[in-house]
C-alpha cells in the first residue's frame, strides 16, 4: 500500500537509506547533511579523522588475522597491506596502514608527529584486554549490514522520470567488531580514538547518553537482527582516554532506535529549505569556509558584494552553504539538488 497522497506531496528528498553518521550530521545541521548526503559533496578527512582511519585499519587487519588462524586459513587479500596472515609484525603492519593512508590524504601536512601518534594509539590499543588478540573468538571485523526498516512510517513513494518509485528506508553501516568473549556471550565493539564527546552538541559522552546513543542502538538492531535470540553486550571503547563503556542492550535501546527513526524521517519529509543557522559546529566546516571554486564547481559561485551571506566572503564568493540556500530560494529544493548533482 502506497503513502498518501498528502505523504508523496511532502517528500521532497529522496531519502532511501539512513546510517549513523548521516543521522548524527543532520542533527548538528541540515544544510550539511543536505550537501554531504543528498548533494554528494563529501568533506575531506581532517588529520585527527584520518589518524582514526589508520588506527582502525591496524586492529581491523589483527582480527582478520586471528580469524584466519580460527578458521585455519593461510591468508586474506587486502587492498591496503597486500595480504593478511595468521602470523604478523604488528610494526610492519602499522607502516603500510601509514603509507597507504598519507598517500591516500595528500592534503594533510604528514610529519614524525603524526606517524609518532599513530604508533602510540597502536600501543596503548594492544595493552588493553579488548584489543582483538584477547578475544575468546573473533565473529566478523567490519561488518557491514543493510537493513530493512519495515514500518509503515519508514515507507517511501517518489515520482523519479516520470514513474513512482515505492520502497521502505533501510538503515546501514559498518560495525568495528563483533565477538564472543570467554563465557561465549555475543559483542559488538566500536573503536573511538577521539575525545569521548558529542559532536552535535560538544556535551562529553557518559553513561546516560552512551545507552541513548544513535549509532550503538542502530548498531543493536542490526546485530539482534542477524543473531537473533542472543543476548548482546555493546562495548564502546574510547582509546587514548582508556575509557570503556560495556552493558547488555535490550528493548529499551531498540525502542530508542526506532523512535528517533521515525521523527527523522518526519523532519526529512518537512524540509523545503535545509536550514542554516550558524553554530560552534561552522568552525570546524569546511561548507562554510570554501566556495564552490574549492570544490571544482566554479560555475556555481556567486558574488558575495551580491548576494551576501551569514558568513565571511571566500574570495568575494559566497561559501558553499549560502550559495545552496540563496539556489534554494530562487530555484527550490529539487531544482537545486538536480543542479547540484
Amino acid at each position: 500500500m502506497g503513502l498518501t497522497h498528502y505523504q508523496m506531496r511532502t517528500i521532497l528528498l529522496p531519502v532511501k537509506k539512513l546510517s549513523a553518521s548521516s543521522i548524527s550530521t543532520l542533527d548538528m545541521c541540515e544544510m550539511k547533511w543536505f550537501l554531504q548526503y543528498m548533494a554528494g559533496f563529501r568533506e575531506p578527512s581532517g588529520r585527527a579523522a584520518a589518524i582514526g582511519s589508520m588506527c582502525h585499519y591496524v586492529l581491523e587487519c589483527i582480527a582478520h588475522s586471528k580469524l584466519l588462524r580460527q578458521n585455519g586459513r593461510s591468508f586474506k587479500k587486502d587492498d591496503v597491506v597486500g595480504r593478511i596472515t595468521p602470523q604478523y609484525d604488528l610494526q610492519k603492519l602499522t607502516d603500510k596502514v601509514y603509507a597507504h593512508y598519507t598517500q591516500k590524504e595528500p592534503h594533510i601536512e604528514w610529519g614524525d608527529k603524526e606517524y609518532r601518534e599513530v604508533c602510540r594509539n597502536i600501543e596503548k590499543a594492544k595493552a588493553h584486554p579488548l584489543f582483538p588478540e584477547n578475544h575468546a573468538e573473533i565473529i566478523s571485523p567490519e561488518q557491514f549490514f543493510m537493513m530493512k526498516v519495515d514500518e509503515e512510517w519508514a515507507k517511501y513513494s517518489y515520482l523519479k522520470g516520470g514513474k513512482t518509485e515505492e520502497g521502505n528506508v533501510h538503515i546501514n553501516g559498518i560495525i568495528d567488531l563483533i565477538f564472543r568473549d570467554s563465557n561465549g556471550v555475543l559483542n559488538y565493539l566500536d573503536y573511538k580514538f577521539g575525545q569521548p564527546k558529542d559532536w552535535a552538541t560538544g556535551k562529553k559522552k557518559d553513561y546516560a547518553a552512551i545507552v541513548k546513543d544513535v549509532q550503538l542502538c542502530m548498531y543493536y538492531l542490526a546485530v539482534k537482527n542477524k543473531f537473533p535470540g542472543e543476548d548482546i553486550c555493546v562495548n564502546i571503547w574510547y582509546v587514548n582516554h582508556n575509557l570503556v563503556f560495556s552493558d547488555f542492550f535490550g528493548q529499551a535501546q531498540e525502542d530508542i532506535i526506532m523512535k528517533k527513526l521515525e521523527s527523522v524521517l518526519a523532519r526529512l519529509r518537512s524540509i523545503d529549505k535545509p536550514d542554516t543557522r550558524r553554530g560552534f559546529h561552522c568552525r570546524f566546516c569546511p561548507f562554510s569556509k570554501t566556495s564552490f571554486k574549492n570544490w571544482d564547481r566554479p560555475n556555481l559561485d556567486i558574488d558575495y558584494n551580491k548576494f551576501g551571506g551569514h558568513f565571511e566572503p571566500v574570495e568575494e564568493k559566497v561559501c558553499v552553504c549560502d550559495a545552496t540556500k540563496t539556489f534554494i530560494d530562487y530555484r527550490g529544493l529539487t531544482t537545486t539538488l538536480e543542479n547540484l548533482k
